[in-house]
């Protein structure tokens, strides 16, 4: 099984810091979680920092990928499947049980 977890971050503009400030945050989220996960020393904890900009926190749905990557929704799904686009971060939404899938701008972008 595997949990991903999407922490969001509102910052203010620091760009003289902003690595700083990811570095920071980075070694915050992993230091808390690795205090939670010693009690289960079979859990592996992969952290990964990543920064958006704009209104939509440069998430993108499934219709947004099949925009983008000229191909049909299920096109993406099925892309998705044979791991030719990364796995999609999960959304809480009352009208979806697994959550709805959001994926990364900048990764779409790299596996253009």
């Amino acid at each position: 099984m595997k949990t991903q977890l999407l922490l969001e971050v509102e910052t203010p503009d620091v760009a003289r810091h902003a690595a700083e400030v990811q570095t920071d945050l980075r070694q915050l989220i992993i230091d808390s979680l690795n205090l939670t996960l010693k009690r289960h020393p079979s859990f592996r904890l992969h952290a990964e920092i990543k920064t958006a900009t704009g209104t939509a926190a440069g998430l993108l749905t499934k219709q947004d990928v099949a925009i983008h990557t000229r191909m049909s929704t299920r096109n993406v799904e099925r892309c998705v499947k044979e791991g030719r686009i990364p796995e999609p971060v999960r959304i809480a939404a009352p009208h979806c049980t697994k959550g709805s899938p959001r994926w990364f701008a900048e990764d779409i972008l790299r596996h253009d």
